[in-house]
């Protein structure tokens, strides 16, 4: 959580370390952090596969988040609407949504089912 609350300060946004995540899978730090954006890895303890958690400021909201982004992708997706927030997910495992003003984006390479991407985000 240190690290999560220092990378935020440096990047100067309202990251948060989620309180969920799915079994077998640990953090893996160092957090990485730029200018409004901070990255955070998690890792299989048994397969080597890992998810990232990338937050970063942003102006959009959920409609933008569709026209400008999920749009231009190519991909087929699904809306899902949880906790008062649109939640679009694509691709194998992956999720993006933005609110209150940070655009939250998990991608890798762990095929994560629905449910546990939708705990990830109620979690955050």
């Amino acid at each position: 959580k240190i690290d999560v609350k220092v990378a935020a300060i440096h990047a100067g946004i309202a990251a948060q370390l989620p309180s969920y995540h799915p079994a077998g899978y640990v953090f893996s730090g160092p957090v990485k952090y730029g200018p409004g954006i901070v990255n955070i890895i998690f890792k299989s303890k048994s397969s080597g596969q890992s998810y990232n958690i990338v937050q970063q400021a942003s102006h959009w909201d959920s409609q933008i988040l569709h026209d400008d982004y999920m749009a231009t992708l190519n991909e087929n997706y699904i809306t899902v609407n949880s906790d008062n927030q649109t939640i679009y997910l694509y691709g194998t495992g992956q999720a993006v949504w933005v609110n209150k003003g940070i655009l939250y984006q998990i991608s890798g390479s762990a095929d994560l089912p629905q449910s546990q991407i939708l705990d990830i985000v109620s979690s955050i």
